[in-house]
């Protein structure tokens, strides 16, 4: 009870606001890069030798994410961006330049087979 009351005296909500922004800002671009990476650059296919000749650290993708981060805030801090909504420019931010700094790596589909 007394942590509670405690806690009641503090604004809070004037902090947990800013903090969901943050993580609405920070995490969709890791998601889309998880899934831009596993649709367009490995097309589900992950043999495990490959992870044995892969570096650790894809730089890219952290860049990606740094600079979508960045727009989201930027848009955050403006109200002024591509969409205009932090958590969608940072989407769209990482996602194009992932989609760029991967280019040369983004297989093409298989064709042939039964359709």
């Amino acid at each position: 009870g007394v942590v509670g009351t405690s806690l009641a005296f503090i604004p809070a909500q004037a902090y947990i606001m800013n903090f969901l922004v943050v993580l609405g800002v920070i995490i969709p671009p890791i998601g889309v890069i998880y899934v831009l990476d596993a649709m367009l650059v490995r097309k589900f296919a992950l043999p495990p030798k490959s992870l044995e000749e892969e570096s650790s650290i894809r730089w890219t993708g952290i860049i990606s994410w740094a600079i979508g981060a960045l727009a989201g805030f930027a848009t955050e801090a403006t109200g002024f961006g591509i969409l205009g909504i932090a958590s969608l420019d940072s989407v769209l931010a990482a996602s194009v330049l992932f989609c760029s700094l991967e280019f040369r790596r983004i297989r093409p589909a298989a064709h042939g087979g039964n359709r």
